[in-house]
């Protein structure tokens, strides 16, 4: 009996001990981090210090971006950001009082009943910080918000917003204030960045004032520094535009009314690679007298 028991004791003792937990190969790991949504790899950052660093590598990340990209050409979603007003004025017609609010909407087609469904994402209130903004510029995700005093960054799948630093070039608030910014990705370094106008000098010119502008850049995630390109705009572009990100340039429409001379008939492009200017052709079918009628 006495050896019954033993063998018992033993057999209870053997099986209620902790069994090692296998290890996944590295590979493996960034397979399936890979195909994580940007919510839960913020989740998996806090893991482990490995995990953070296999998130926060630039190859990671633009892996990522192509795995969130083709899941997108499958099941498209739009994000919106609603324009509201505070309240109508006596006498006004139209509401000129903007909400400081900013919200955003996954809006997508639902795949269980055909219907279409918009989920709150992320919002913040800024607290009468602006009073207007230009049309939002976005990249992979981030968002650029462009007011009258301050330009904004978000990230509304990690519900992430900053305010980036003020320009000593720029006084977005001021009467020269220059509200023409965009965002893009460096296809080089693959790092993000954002790109604004500012006024290098204004002068009376034969019918009208002439604009001389210049273009600088801050890096995101880098010093937080407005760095000016190494060569100019040569053309002003309109104000109160958002520039264009495609494939590593970015494009802007020239500001036609305020150049001294003749300008050409097309758009400002911006390499973000060598940041360096050139002029791409508008196409010959846009009819010239709808010249001031398009936008981007």
């Amino acid at each position: 009996m006495d050896a019954i028991n033993n063998r018992t004791r033993k057999r209870k003792a053997s099986t209620s001990e902790a069994q090692p937990v296998p290890e996944l190969p590295d590979e493996i790991v960034v397979e399936i981090l890979v195909r994580l949504p940007v919510k839960s790899l913020v989740r998996c950052t806090s893991v482990c210090k490995a995990w953070q660093a296999v998130v926060s590598d630039p190859v990671f990340i633009r892996a990522h971006l192509r795995s969130s990209a083709s899941r997108c050409e499958q099941d498209p979603a739009f994000l919106i950001t609603p324009i509201t007003f505070d309240r109508l004025d006596p006498g006004e017609t139209t509401p000129r009082t903007f909400s400081s609010r900013i919200s955003f909407y996954q809006w997508q087609q639902c795949a269980t009943n055909g219907g279409k469904a918009a989920r709150f994402k992320h919002a913040k209130d800024f607290a009468g910080e602006f009073n207007r903004f230009c049309y939002f510029a976005h990249c992979d995700g981030l968002v650029l918000a462009l007011t009258d005093t301050k330009l904004y960054l978000f990230n509304p799948a990690t519900r992430d917003a900053i305010t980036l630093p003020d320009s000593e070039r720029n006084e977005r608030n001021g009467a020269r204030g220059c509200h023409c910014a965009g965002l893009g990705r460096d296809p080089r370094t693959g790092k993000y960045k954002v790109v604004q106008a500012f006024f290098l000098a204004i002068y009376a010119g034969f019918l009208t004032n002439v604009h001389l502008v210049g273009m600088e850049v801050l890096t995101v995630g880098g010093d937080g520094v407005w760095r000016e390109t190494m060569t100019r705009p040569p053309y002003p572009v309109w104000n109160w535009q958002t520039g264009i990100h495609i494939k590593g340039f970015m494009y802007w429409r020239i500001d036609d009314y305020h150049n001294e001379g003749p300008v050409p008939r097309g758009l400002l492009r911006l390499s973000l690679a060598d940041e360096k200017f050139s002029v791409t052709g508008l196409p010959e079918s846009l009819d010239p007298a709808l010249h001031y009628s398009f936008s981007l």
